[in-house]
């Protein structure tokens, strides 16, 4: 048996990079956070040239254009990273995800579809949801999007089986208009979403 401690002891001793060294430290190591250590090897990473490129791209609104494609993906750069939620990259992101949520405001991008209001309506709450639930899951914004979601898969999966013409129904009814966009339970952004958090534990 493999054992991930004494692996994790010989790559820190090989004085790797800051950030696959925060990584094996937190991950492997599982070292406290209140440790000096700890910090001084988080305060590494956050000086990390690749750290201030992406503090660097990302514009005062506090994403990366264009959102969807180039943020999502810097969302999870940061996260392989090791940065916490509150670094201030991660904050800034959050806070416009909020305001996108509260329709305060937007993607500054459109893609056309078979109704118009499928794009800002759907698609736009879904992702941002998700990706906020990302940074920061447990965040309360995020309840209301996860009970709709999570509707729609239990009416896609109520008869012990995916019923793609139930859940286009559920969708439509719910939304208020008609679309052959279906956005399916098992899509990527919908399980990401639902996946399980530690709120309540």
């Amino acid at each position: 048996m493999i054992d991930f401690n004494t692996v994790a002891d010989k790559l820190l001793d090989m004085n790797p990079d800051p950030v696959p060294e925060f990584i094996l430290l937190k991950e492997f190591k599982g070292i406290s956070p209140d440790s000096c250590e700890y910090q001084n090897a988080y305060d590494r990473v956050c000086s990390h040239p690749f750290v201030e490129r992406i503090e660097n791209e990302q514009n005062d609104r506090g994403f990366w254009p264009p959102f969807h494609g180039y943020t999502e993906h810097m969302i999870r750069r940061c996260l392989s990273l090791g940065l916490h939620k509150d670094h201030h990259c991660l904050k800034n992101v959050a806070d416009y995800l909020i305001k996108v949520l509260d329709n305060k405001e937007n993607w500054d991008q459109f893609e056309k579809q078979d109704n118009i209001r499928w794009w800002p309506e759907m698609f736009v709450p879904l992702v941002s949801s998700a990706m906020l639930s990302l940074i920061d899951a447990d965040n309360e914004v995020l309840d209301v999007h996860r009970r709709r979601w999570a509707y729609f898969a239990e009416t896609a999966f109520s008869k012990g089986y995916y019923d793609k013409e139930a859940e286009s129904i559920s969708q439509q009814e719910y939304f208020g208009f008609k679309t052959k966009r279906t956005i399916p339970a098992f899509g990527y952004y919908n399980l990401m979403l639902l996946a399980p958090t530690d709120k309540g534990n």
